[in-house]
């Protein structure tokens, strides 16, 4: 190469040189002219503030309860009180001189009435006797006269065996006996509704009697008849055990009836007084057996 070859080589050798320092400190950054764009400086996070309440205690979470293994508990049904209701036991009907000893009938519960209804003159009379067999009572339980026509009830409150002696005149009337039971109960109605009766002792006659001693079940009943002479016939039936102890009486002055006794004494006997009166007579009667 000549001399001017080598002075060219030499020449551009130094400005490659240049060339490559300039790169190499341009690329460093700086404020000065000629200089690259400057990266933005990073942001810097403050830090967290720090609170002065002190911090809560850790939340500790209950035990969970095992599964029960007990059988669900069920409340027990709620019982209603029975719908009580009054249902007819008996009915009895008559007019004027009709006089009626009614059957015997059993009251269970602590409740029933008498219903009574009478029509009639200024002058009608209703007698209603109320009889008690079991417990035994020797006088009627109750005695209600009647001079006023209309319509009543009569309540009673003590359960036994009962009958009516029922008597009337100038009149025309209705008794009914009914008694407070459970809706789905019915009552017990007649004792004797199937019975059949069987003649023992019969007497008849218009003066005083006293009877021989004749034995009787636990329950058995009298029936009599009275023709009066005037209006001051008086008669009465007294039953007494062997003993001589009251066990029974009723007193009429007119007309038919029947009572009944219920009585442990096994032997007893009768006694009727009576006066003026045409003509009686008194009959003892037992169930029969099978009735």
């Amino acid at each position: 190469m000549g001399r001017f070859g080598q002075v060219a080589l030499l020449l551009f050798l130094m400005f490659l040189g240049a060339v490559v320092v300039a790169g190499i400190f341009g690329g460093g950054g700086g404020s000065g002219e000629g200089a690259g764009t400057a990266a933005p400086p990073a942001q810097t996070t403050p830090p967290p503030e720090t609170s002065t309440e002190p911090a809560p205690p850790p939340t500790t979470r209950a035990p969970t309860a095992p599964p029960s293994t007990a059988p669900p508990t069920t409340s027990p049904p709620t019982t209603q009180p029975p719908q009580m209701v009054w249902k007819r036991v008996l009915r009895w009907d008559g007019l004027a001189g009709k006089d009626v000893a009614t059957e015997a009938f059993l009251i269970t519960s602590d409740s029933w009435r008498l219903r009574w209804g009478m029509q009639g003159s200024e002058f009608a009379i209703l007698s209603i006797a109320v009889y008690r067999i079991v417990p035994p009572l020797v006088y009627p339980y109750e005695l209600y006269m009647i001079d006023n026509p209309g319509e009543d009830t009569i309540y009673f409150h003590e359960p036994g065996m009962y009958y009516l002696d029922i008597s009337s005149a100038n009149c025309q009337w209705y008794v009914e006996v009914e008694e407070e039971l459970p809706e789905d109960e019915e009552p017990f109605g007649s004792v004797f509704k199937n019975a059949s009766w069987e003649l023992i002792k019969s007497w008849s006659g218009s003066n005083d009697k006293t009877t021989e001693k004749f034995e009787t079940p636990r329950i058995w009943r009298v029936k009599w008849r009275v023709t009066p002479e005037n209006q001051y016939s008086i008669f009465s039936i007294t039953v007494y055990d062997s003993r001589g102890d009251l066990v029974y009486s009723m007193d009429a002055d007119t007309g038919s009836g029947v009572f009944y006794v219920y009585d442990d004494a096994e032997e007893v006997y009768l006694k009727i007084l009576c006066a003026n009166v045409r003509e009686w007579s008194v009959m003892v009667e037992m169930q029969r057996p099978g009735g």
